[in-house]
């Protein structure tokens, strides 16, 4: 039985975390380990999306390592998140950010959520509108507009889901124009 979205198939749990949308905007690997060997997985596929598994370790792993990339120069990130009040600890939505940029236009960036799936979700659609093009106010609007219509979140703690398809454009337009302010 799913609590979350009633009629599933299958466990549709909402991710919550804040760590892991930050992790997939740097850029993160996870080292795995267990039974003498050891892998390198990218965070963003280290989450399965599935309610019942949350990530892809073995019942004989462990996360021995993160490895978080230095951004390069030119560079900002960003988290904003949107809850309840500040005494919860659970996010109604989450959204990070990490640009660069190089001769004044977006050279690379990363967008993710956390708190709309049953994993952090990372947002090429809203990265497309940036990258290659020269940063404005407008062309985050346009970015946090195509993160809004990509997601189709999770309602969860008396939050509707249409509520948060609203905030998740105005937490991603939030995450984008400190990254931006930061990179510049």
């Amino acid at each position: 039985m799913c609590y979350v979205a009633k009629g599933a198939k299958q466990c549709c749990a909402l991710f919550q975390a804040d760590t892991p949308p930050a992790l997939i905007a740097l850029g993160s690997q996870v080292k795995v380990a267990g039974s003498g060997k050891e892998r390198l997985v990218d965070i963003e596929k280290f989450y399965t999306q599935k309610g019942e598994r949350a990530n892809t370790l073995a019942a004989t792993e462990f996360v021995k390592e993160i490895l978080i990339p230095t951004p390069p120069k030119n560079s900002g990130g960003a988290y904003s998140r949107l809850s309840q009040r500040e005494a919860i600890d659970f996010p109604i939505v989450g959204a990070a950010s990490q640009l660069s940029l190089a001769d004044g236009k977006c050279k690379d960036v990363r967008i993710a959520l956390t708190a709309v799936a049953s994993g952090p979700v990372r947002v090429k659609e809203a990265e497309e509108v940036l990258l290659g093009n020269t940063i404005t106010d407008n062309l985050v609007e346009k970015a946090a507009e195509a993160a809004q219509e990509k997601i189709r979140p999770m309602p969860h703690m008396g939050v509707s889901a249409g509520y948060k398809r609203k905030m998740i454009r105005v937490m991603v337009k939030r995450s984008l124009k400190q990254a931006w302010n930061l990179a510049k």
